[in-house]
């Protein structure tokens, strides 16, 4: 059985903090991706997320 150290139960802003801090990015990083990646949900995709 494969353990993830993400909690991916938890709601994708979550996700995504803990996926900055695994991944050590700075803030720098982390409002660039924020600002380029479209919210799918917004977008009409939450049958993805469910």
């Amino acid at each position: 059985m494969i353990v993830s150290d993400i909690d991916w139960s938890k709601s994708i802003d979550e996700v995504d903090e803990q996926l900055f801090d695994k991944y050590n990015l700075t803030e720098e990083e982390r409002n660039h991706i924020k600002s380029s990646i479209k919210d799918m949900q917004q977008k009409g995709y939450e049958h993805y997320y469910s």
